[in-house]
């Protein structure tokens, strides 16, 4: 079986915030966050960059 370098994920909340949150909302933070990154490493230029967080 393939085991992951950083161990295996949890299986319960890992603080009171992310029990508060709901999946919809992190998957949002997720999105951003690659968005972010696609910008700044050039893969998307700032105009599509828009466009995606406006469809986001």
């Amino acid at each position: 079986m393939y085991t992951v370098p950083w161990g295996p994920d949890p299986t319960t909340d890992t603080s009171q915030e992310a029990q508060n949150k709901k999946w919809g909302y992190w998957q949002n933070r997720i999105n951003r966050a690659s968005l972010v990154m696609l910008t700044e490493q050039g893969i998307v230029t700032q105009d599509e960059a828009c466009v995606i967080a406006k469809a986001q």
